[in-house]
């Protein structure tokens, strides 16, 4: 361990190393509140997480299965589970560097208030470790977003970028 990992300083790094390491220290800690905030706020619900190097999966429907898309993607739409797909990343947009929170696919199901508790602990958590990866924003990436404005939303009410697959929007 280098001692700047050990006080967090930033250290020079380029995207696919900052995006490495943005993987290895805010994955698992990332998970952990997602499984925290979900059982804080439905503490009867079973819910599985699992984790991989590059992100996690969470659900109500039985076993989540790591970034796997199985789970999420086969579900019927209507179900009432709730369900993510998340990750971490940092992006490079036209000279801006982000630090960010991708998912892949989510569903609140009937189980509401969760999501805007997860991005809110994402934006204290990113504002405070996105400068030991070089980005100087935080952002929250829905992908191809069918959400009607609810994720951009929630980003700008976070402070956070709001970003899709094409980038910053």
């Amino acid at each position: 361990m280098r001692w700047h990992d050990i006080i967090g300083e930033a250290v020079e790094m380029t995207v696919e190393e900052a995006n490495d390491a943005a993987q290895r220290d805010l994955v698992p800690q990332m998970a952990q509140a997602v499984e925290r905030l979900f059982k804080l706020t439905y503490p009867k619900v079973p819910f599985s997480v699992k984790t991989t190097s590059h992100g996690f999966s969470a659900t109500t429907n039985g076993e989540a299965t790591g970034n796997d898309y199985g789970f999420t993607f086969d579900q019927d739409n209507a179900s009432e589970d709730w369900t993510a797909m998340c990750g971490i990343a940092v992006g490079e947009y036209d000279g801006r560097r982000i630090l960010e929170f991708y998912i892949e696919d989510a569903s609140a199901g009937k189980y509401k208030g969760v999501w805007s508790k997860i991005i809110q602990n994402w934006s204290v958590i990113a504002k405070m470790k996105r400068a030991r990866y070089g980005a100087t924003e935080s952002g929250l990436n829905a992908g191809i977003d069918y959400s009607g404005g609810a994720w951009a939303k929630l980003a700008k009410e976070n402070g956070l970028v709001h970003l899709d697959d094409r980038g910053p929007m």
